[in-house]
């Protein structure tokens, strides 16, 4: 569920299962998104784990790269398989392709989570408004003036409209994603919405 869980996971096996020295993910400016660098051994140079943020490369080493759409994925060979044939550069892109799924499937999952927030959120401000109106009602009813419950009622029903907008837009947005409706653009007043927001 988690980009770092993934190449955790998945970097160690994909250097282990070509015999390669480290392996690693990069975004399009260079920067480390993950990376897995074998322990060293007896006669290897010690350069150790590779740091966050730094680019595991050791000169002369023959590696494979294959461009992801969430990086590009680097594979470099080891003193025990100092050139990678076919065989090793299809297993490389098969991992590619599984990083590259398990990686999208963690970001719609981080979107689903922020989208989740962001309707509590929404719901919650009307949700509020209506319970503290009736507390006020239920605790003060006989001291309040003609027009504060009128103000009152009107707060209720706004907010009640806005409750029911909020619950209709993710209903229709569930209709989307199993493709049981159609989009159907219209115009909007932008200070009516301007103003709603507001308010």
């Amino acid at each position: 569920t988690e980009r770092k869980e993934v190449l955790d996971q998945l970097l160690p096996y994909g250097a282990a299962m070509v015999g390669a020295k480290s392996a690693s993910l990069v975004d399009a400016a260079g920067g480390v998104l993950g990376a897995y660098e074998l322990p060293i051994q007896d006669g290897d140079s010690p350069n150790g784990d590779a740091p966050r943020g730094s680019y595991p490369s050791h000169p002369g080493s023959p590696a494979i790269t294959i461009p992801l759409q969430s990086g590009t994925l680097v594979v470099e060979a080891s003193s025990y398989t100092p050139f990678f044939g076919r065989e090793e550069v299809d297993l490389v892109r098969s991992l590619g392709s599984l990083a590259d799924l398990a990686l999208q499937r963690c970001d719609l999952m981080a979107r689903e989570r922020e989208f989740v927030a962001d309707a509590a959120h929404e719901l919650r401000t009307p949700l509020t408004t209506m319970s503290a109106v009736a507390a006020t009602f239920a605790a003060h009813w006989n001291e309040l003036s003609a027009e504060h419950i009128q103000e009152s009622i009107d707060a209720l029903e706004r907010q009640g409209e806005r409750a029911r907008i909020l619950i209709e837009n993710l209903l229709d947005l569930a209709k989307l994603e199993r493709g049981t409706t159609e989009i159907r653009l219209e115009p909007v007043a932008v200070g009516v919405v301007v103003k709603r927001a507001l308010e």
